[in-house]
């Protein structure tokens, strides 16, 4: 399960997916010495990007769409802790929701599945790490 600020999305993970964290060490140089030096500025954020398959008793595909349409309007640029559930389980504190992609979808009930699905990615960013 993924929850932002303490409401969960639809679905389930099938891939999470931690961008290695930003480093900008600080590089510089002063007359008459050869080479340059550098200062360790520390880490600075770090991207997730988590795909899911994305349902929820979605009565159509038009249902589903609304619902990924409410979840941008409600937490883009939000910040708040980012909860991963599950056999693994972590709170991430410090992220800014970006955005809700829909990748693939929606497909209509099928299989296992009673509702209305599609493939969505989470951006979120976690501003330090």
């Amino acid at each position: 399960m993924i929850a932002f600020k303490g409401e969960s999305i639809p679905g389930y993970e099938t891939k999470f997916e931690i961008v290695a964290a930003d480093v900008s060490p600080i590089r510089f140089s002063m007359p008459g010495v050869i080479g340059e030096r550098s200062i360790a500025a520390g880490r600075k954020g770090r991207d997730f990007n988590i795909t899911m398959m994305f349902y929820d008793s979605f009565a159509s595909g038009e249902a589903l769409l609304s619902s990924i349409d409410l979840i941008q309007s409600t937490f883009s640029e939000e910040s708040g802790q980012l909860v991963r559930s599950g056999i693994i389980s972590k709170t991430y504190r410090d992220c800014q929701f970006i955005s809700i992609e829909l990748t693939d979808g929606p497909f209509p009930p099928s299989g296992n599945v009673a509702s209305w699905w599609a493939t969505v990615v989470l951006k979120i960013r976690q501003l330090k790490s």
